[in-house]
């Protein structure tokens, strides 16, 4: 972001939480961050999937349902990080490459 402003003024860091259904919506969100982004604010949000891998080692029954039996909540969880590790491999190779998002 810092790369591609021309501009001389730093960016803010603003951190937000709250339902990822919003924040990753333009509509529902009202475009709030690109508003913000235009103002010369940096906004990082939680990572929803470290939040509910997290869950599904903790509380399991939470994310697989009390049935899930441990092979079930094994195999979601390898493909819940497999999938994570993915996307930073992806986000580290954009950013050093100077993308903003994946092409």
């Amino acid at each position: 972001m810092e790369k591609q402003y021309k501009g001389s003024r730093d960016f803010r860091t603003l951190y937000v939480s709250g339902d990822a259904m919003t924040k990753g919506n333009d509509i529902a969100n009202c475009g709030i961050f690109s508003h913000l982004s235009e103002r010369n604010i940096r906004v990082v949000a939680e990572p929803v999937m470290d939040f509910l891998e997290y869950l599904a080692r903790i509380h399991p029954h939470l994310i697989f349902g009390r049935r899930a039996t441990r092979m079930q909540q094994s195999i979601y969880l390898f493909v819940m990080v497999a999938i994570r590790e993915n996307l930073y491999k992806t986000g580290r190779q954009n950013t050093i490459r100077g993308c903003r998002h994946p092409t």
